[in-house]
């Protein structure tokens, strides 16, 4: 917890791209969880993510800390929500007809 927590910005992107984390490490939604509290009202932390605040409970497997690690997340925070076509999908087309 010490190494994520000293960072001055720590970005964490793809947050929930799959649930590897889960069958892994049973305990790694309360890892996440200690890892955002500590960093909490001192430092900052980027969150790049498609899950939606609705599903971070489904997600991480466990309401009551998913609930707590929004309430972290949040406060004080600047959200900003994308909405769109991928870019990368269009992009994917042209790269292919180049080789």
């Amino acid at each position: 917890m010490r190494f994520y927590a000293k960072f001055a910005l720590l970005i964490i992107d793809e947050f929930g791209f799959d649930r590897t984390e889960r069958a892994v490490c049973k305990e790694a939604a309360s890892l996440w969880y200690k890892i955002i509290d500590a960093r909490s009202q001192r430092v900052s932390t980027a969150l790049v993510t498609n899950i939606d605040f609705e599903s971070w409970a489904d997600y991480l497997g466990d309401a009551p800390l998913a609930m707590a690690m929004l309430d972290r997340v949040v406060y004080g925070a600047t959200i900003v929500k994308l909405k769109g076509k991928s870019y990368r999908v269009p992009r994917a087309g042209d790269e292919s007809t180049d080789q």
